[in-house]
């Protein structure tokens, strides 16, 4: 059976994990919480009336109140 390139290399290389891939498993998780947090705060914001009346704080800037 002929060899190609991959047997000229030493076992070592071809079992070691890529080193720049294994940050993936702490991101992905985290950017999950961060969209997590980011929901839970928009929940918040809708549900305790923050965007109600928009209009209102361009109209009070005008009325100098």
């Amino acid at each position: 059976m002929p060899c190609n390139w991959l047997c000229h290399l030493e076992p070592t290389l071809l079992t070691h994990k890529r080193p720049d891939m294994d940050i993936l498993y702490l991101l992905i998780p985290l950017s999950e919480v961060l969209v997590l947090f980011v929901l839970i705060g928009l929940w918040w914001a809708i549900h305790q009336g923050q965007f109600e009346a928009i209009e209102a704080e361009g109209e009070r800037i005008l009325r100098n109140d």
